[in-house]
């Protein structure tokens, strides 16, 4: 006679079966998540460079209405206008022409 049926699997071969489902699924959340993380990240630093670019642009602005004349130096700016940069963060660059040409600021992020 034909055997016309399949045999049943052992119930360690169901469980064994559903722990690696779960544990991929688990992988799954796991590099989801880290790869989430590190884009969020990315963009805050990406904003924060931003920012303080933008906060020592607005106080060139402001010594220049108030004085006449551009600051000759980054530390100027942090000591009279209150810019305040984390200069263990950021490397500054601060390039001068003259008194009445707006300086060229770059910031760039320390590795």
């Amino acid at each position: 006679m034909k055997q016309i049926y399949r045999k049943k699997r052992g119930k360690r071969f169901l469980l064994w079966r559903s722990m690696v489902v779960s544990l991929c699924i688990l992988a799954l959340g796991a590099l989801s998540l880290f790869v989430f993380t590190r884009q969020v990240s990315d963009s805050v630093e990406q904003e924060s460079e931003r920012i303080a670019r933008e906060a020592i642009i607005h106080a060139l602005i402001a010594c220049y209405a108030a004085e006449g004349s551009y600051p000759s130096s980054l530390s100027y700016l942090e000591e009279r206008y209150g810019v305040i940069i984390d200069h263990g963060k950021y490397v500054i660059s601060y390039g001068v022409f003259a008194p009445n040409v707006v300086p060229e600021v770059t910031i760039k992020r320390r590795k």
